[in-house]
């Protein structure tokens, strides 16, 4: 997948994520340019401790947001780490479906 087709997806990931969450404490974090590891993980189906395992072992960069020392992560590397594993995931149940249908057309 190219750079410009993950960053398509990523855009496409924000619009959802600001739609699906509208009026909440994620569009100030929005206007701010990021996002708590705990509402990106409601947004991805996956539990928090998933994207705090991932911050801590440095495959997503995170900020402390001004004095407050609260993690948070730049809006667009989120969106890019989202689209990432959701393609990813994708790609598995494709992968595991076909399988099925292979082995149960045999």
């Amino acid at each position: 997948m190219s750079e410009s087709e993950t960053e398509t997806t990523a855009q496409r990931l924000v619009r959802e994520l600001r739609e699906r969450h509208s009026g909440e404490r994620i569009q100030v974090q929005f206007e701010q340019g990021v996002i708590n590891p705990i509402e990106l993980a409601k947004f991805m189906g996956v539990r928090p401790q998933m994207i705090y395992q991932d911050i801590r072992a440095g495959k997503l960069a995170a900020v402390k947001l001004n004095n407050t020392q609260k993690i948070v992560i730049e809006r667009d590397v989120a969106m890019t780490y989202a689209a990432a594993y959701l393609d990813r995931k994708a790609a598995r149940l494709l992968q595991q479906t076909q399988l099925e249908a292979i082995t149960g057309a045999a």
